[in-house]
């Protein structure tokens, strides 16, 4: 359980098993190819580099059309990763040409983006000329006259009575009739004569009235309305005919995630070529690649290549060694918590193992509700074994799954369960819950309602606990590099000084007895002295040295203080979970109390929504405090990140699995 000792190989071939010797590379998995292209000199290392790149190029179309197929594709019938078998795979890939599929959908797209736009015309159309249905008049028949002007307007329906009133109070010879109304608006018909268009105009617009056109159409509304529905089907019956020839193409598509694959990989692969370094005879490959994996490696590439020369050497310390963190099975879902923060450089502690029985302890602390607990572990399981998902995934929901666990056991150990509904059920059964009541009281050791001070003292303990632990974690860490006077004066002094000061503080507390205060004492002031007199040994004069030191010491005595503070919001979770979740029992029981007849489907329906908003809302505090105490109290004493991931050449299937 630490971070994986790597070695860097140097892999020399001939020029002509580059290309070969690439794609056992990448076939195996285990390299991590070093870039050697920056380091290349001019001549012939820049026109071959320059050569290599300008081939990697040539995939980048290709790639582009096939993303924009599956995209495309997986709009109408749904992306899935397809199953195939290496024969096939093999065949698809070195015979499908994708082309004329592109071609064919680019114009099933063209067409159905045509098809759309006409759609949403015709419908804007129809919203226009709904309200005009019961206008029986062609709309050619509309317009001016050698006498009479006549037309369509929208006028508030407040405001048509005032309109025909002002018509007639002016003397115009203005007719209106309404044609029908909708959202406050009617909409008329008006004629007037020609001589008046200018009284009529000003008219309108005192009174807010809107002319309507519809140039270019004849008919009545009723009867273009009824065109328009034939023209909408038409379309419809035009789409969904697109749409079946491309859910027709299904085993095309699966063609197109095999090959998307296997030019991803030939891309990869062509990346990596990038990277090498080359003579007009020699290939140069340089890799990292996990320690126990070399010999498996040589054993794998000399029968292959009986002229490749390939050593392997440990790496020195200028050198960027990527990372690979190896935990046990039960530890590896907590490497999700790790990965947020950072990888760690390559020759420190892999904190993973370290942070894994704080980070399950923390997330049923802040919960505690065994039942809440059980909800979730079943739905982690049920995800896990419905689905799926890739590593990251995978590692999410098991690390969901012990937090599930964790808080079954918190919460029964706390009395939790869906707050107090055990308790309140027990109550108005009148005793025929007894024995569940009994049997969850047999498993509390603290309730956290009638004693809240001593989850608060256990919550503080835990944050002492993981606080000196850290600051173990890092002379274990100074140790391991071979830097043993920063593990005796860094940690050892600190140590000392919090051991001492611990002590006083359990004196104060009553917890130890008072004869042992002197030496708490002294072991408290011959830490100080130690932090004083070597936290600033790297500054260069004494009076600086000095006051440095006396600013560790604030900062060491400060620091212990608010870090084991922060852990008071474990307390503070684990109550407001049992605080929310027995008020939602409350309201269900006053409400259920206080509806006849449907009283207790009502209680039913608060309690599974009350508790579910409970579940999520603590559930995301659950999982986001732990993480801030692991980053921000925990890691600070030992953790330097700066690391980056191992990304080994190697073959990804990313839409398709191969069988």
């Amino acid at each position: 359980m630490a971070v994986a000792k790597l070695n860097k190989v140097q892999i020399l071939v001939h020029r002509s098993q580059r290309q070969a010797l690439l794609g056992a590379l990448q076939e195996e998995g285990s390299v991590e190819v070093i870039d050697l292209s920056s380091g290349a000199g001019e001549g012939i290392f820049s026109i071959v580099l320059q050569k290599e790149r300008a081939e990697t190029k040539g995939l980048s179309g290709p790639l582009e059309e096939l993303a924009w197929l599956i995209s495309f594709l997986g709009e109408y019938d749904g992306t899935k990763r397809y199953t195939v078998t290496r024969d096939e795979y093999d065949r698809i890939a070195g015979h499908f040409r994708h082309h004329d599929l592109y071609r064919q959908c680019r114009e099933a797209e063209a067409d159905l983006r045509g098809l759309d736009d006409k759609r949403r015309n015709f419908i804007a159309e129809k919203q226009i000329l709904e309200p005009w249905v019961a206008l029986n008049i062609d709309l050619q028949d509309l317009g001016r006259t050698s006498s009479t002007v006549r037309g369509l307007a929208i006028v508030g329906e407040e405001r048509f009575a005032a309109l025909g009133r002002g018509a007639r109070d002016e003397g115009l010879d203005l007719s209106l009739s309404a044609a029908g109304t909708a959202k406050k608006n009617v909409f008329c018909l008006y004629v007037y004569c020609r001589a008046d268009e200018e009284r009529v105009a000003a008219l309108f617009k005192r009174h807010g009235a809107a002319y309507v056109y519809f140039p270019g159409r004849s008919g009545t509304p009723a009867r273009i309305l009824d065109g328009i529905d034939s023209e909408l089907r038409g379309l419809e019956r035009a789409r969904s005919a697109a749409l079946d020839r491309l859910c027709a193409l299904e085993a095309e598509k699966k063609k197109v995630f095999v090959l998307c694959d296997h030019l991803e990989n030939a891309q990869a692969r062509e990346l990596a070529g990038d990277r090498l370094l080359r003579t007009e005879e020699v290939s140069i490959v340089e890799g990292w690649v996990r320690r126990r994996d070399v010999p498996a490696l040589r054993q794998s590439l000399e029968p292959r290549f009986p002229e490749l020369d390939m050593t392997a050497e440990e790496p020195r310390d200028q050198d960027n060694v990527p990372v690979i963190l190896e935990n046990c099975s039960v530890v590896r879902p907590f490497e999700f918590i790790t990965r947020i923060y950072g990888m760690p450089a390559y020759r420190e502690v892999d904190p993973t193992p370290f942070l894994a029985p704080f980070f399950f302890l923390f997330f049923g602390f802040c919960i505690t509700d065994a039942a809440y607990g059980l909800i979730l572990a079943a739905f982690s399981l049920w995800v896990l074994a419905r689905f799926r998902m890739g590593e990251l995934g995978t590692r999410f929901f098991r690390l969901l799954l012990y937090g599930g666990i964790s808080t079954v056991v918190l919460g029964a150990l706390t009395g939790g369960w869906f707050g107090d509904l055990i308790d309140v059920a027990a109550e108005r059964s009148g005793g025929a819950l007894a024995v569940a009541k009994e049997f969850k009281d047999s498993l509390v050791l603290l309730d956290p309602m009638k004693d809240p001070l001593k989850l608060l003292i256990v919550a503080l303990s835990l944050g002492v606990i993981q606080i000196w632990f850290g600051n173990i974690v890092a002379v274990y860490g100074n140790l391991k590099n071979g830097r043993y006077l920063d593990a005796l004066l860094d940690q050892g002094s600190t140590l000392l000084f919090l051991f001492g000061f611990s002590g006083l503080i359990l004196l104060f507390l009553g917890v130890v007895p008072s004869a042992h205060g002197r030496l708490f004492s002294h072991i408290a002031l011959a830490g100080a002295l130690a932090i004083v007199a070597t936290q600033g040994r790297s500054n260069p004069t004494w009076g600086s040295r000095i006051f440095f030191g006396i600013y560790a010491l604030y900062s060491t005595f400060s620091g212990y203080l608010s870090d084991v503070l922060s852990y008071s919001r474990l307390w503070a979770l684990g109550l407001v979970t049992g605080v929310m979740a027995s008020t939602v029992n409350l309201i269900a029981v006053i409400m259920g109390g206080m509806i006849p007849f449907v009283g207790g489907a009502v209680a039913a329906v608060i309690l599974v929504g009350g508790h579910a908003v409970t579940l999520v809302m603590n559930l995301l505090g659950a999982f986001v405090h732990p993480t801030r105490l692991q980053f921000v109290e925990f890691f600070s004493k030992f953790f330097k990140g700066g690391g980056r991931e191992f990304s080994p050449l190697r073959i990804e299937h990313r839409r398709t699995r191969v069988i």
